[in-house]
């Protein structure tokens, strides 16, 4: 009888309903794709993507973040209140206001807000040389300003003064930039000699890399009878740090002071 109510006892305990854990809601998702991951300063991009479950009643922002910074919101949408809905999309048109690399994501409201992951995108602009910090050698015979090729004026160019051959000890005028750090990809601009140099000169423009100490690419030959000859360099290392130089000229030391080597105009194409 002891062994029956002791079993009885155990069966009982065995058969006591344990109440079910209430359901756990799917966490959100976020999708996130750009319409574009580079542009052009004053272009416009699209950001687009979707929140499931539906995000009804819920707001979606566009967070965007520069290196070295903490995200910041840049602008919202509400998704509608309508149980119909089901999965809510979004898209934002982002016009940069500023050049350099960025992250832009989506984040959800709610009690545990949800987040996309990252998408980078990098904002370019053209940025002319003579606005940009230089070092200068000898610069008696530099000039930052606007000259004439031929019959055509460039603003915001460089005029160098080279030596003659009588001259050839003398050490070479330069004007060099340091870009590290810029992002550049592409550097143009316009060669040539000024319009008051003698009609027979001639003479050799180099863009020279001063790490590496060479030549970026072979040396252009103007004449100050030509038009200008435009020169369009891709950009490759990261930290670039270039000079323009001037080889002699074939003409009398005396008359050095007219000649004026020019190269009109130059910019580059950075991410910064």
């Amino acid at each position: 009888m002891r062994r029956m109510i002791i079993l009885a006892a155990v069966s009982a305990v065995a058969f006591v309903a344990v109440p079910m854990p209430s359901a756990i809601a799917a966490p959100a998702t976020v999708s996130l794709a750009t319409s574009a991951n580079s542009i052009k300063l004053g272009e416009t991009f699209v950001l687009s993507g979707a929140v499931s479950p539906g995000g009804r009643g819920k707001t979606v922002s566009v967070e965007r973040r520069f290196p070295g910074k903490s995200w910041a919101k840049i602008v919202s949408k509400k998704f509608s209140k309508s149980k119909k809905v089901k999965t809510s999309t979004y898209s934002f048109v982002i016009e940069p206001a500023k050049a350099g690399p960025r992250e832009y994501r989506i984040r959800r409201s709610g009690k545990t807000p949800a987040y996309s992951k990252a998408q980078n995108v990098d904002v370019y602009r053209w940025q002319y040389l003579a606005d940009l910090p230089h070092t200068t050698k000898h610069a008696a015979r530099t000039r930052l300003g606007a000259f004439t090729i031929h019959d055509s004026v460039y603003p915001r160019s460089i005029s160098i003064s080279p030596v003659g051959f009588t001259e050839m000890m003398a050490p070479p005028a330069e004007l060099a930039w340091d870009l590290s750090g810029r992002r550049c990809t592409q550097l143009d601009a316009y060669l040539g000699l000024s319009k008051d140099s003698p009609r027979s000169s001639s003479t050799l423009i180099r863009f020279y890399d001063k790490s590496a100490k060479k030549n970026l690419i072979r040396p252009i030959r103007v004449k100050q009878k030509n038009d200008a000859s435009r020169w369009d360099v891709a950009l490759t290392k990261p930290k670039l740090s270039f000079a323009f130089l001037v080889d002699p000229m074939a003409f009398d030391a005396i008359e050095a002071p007219r000649y004026q080597a020019v190269i009109g105009t130059p910019r580059v194409y950075c991410n910064s």
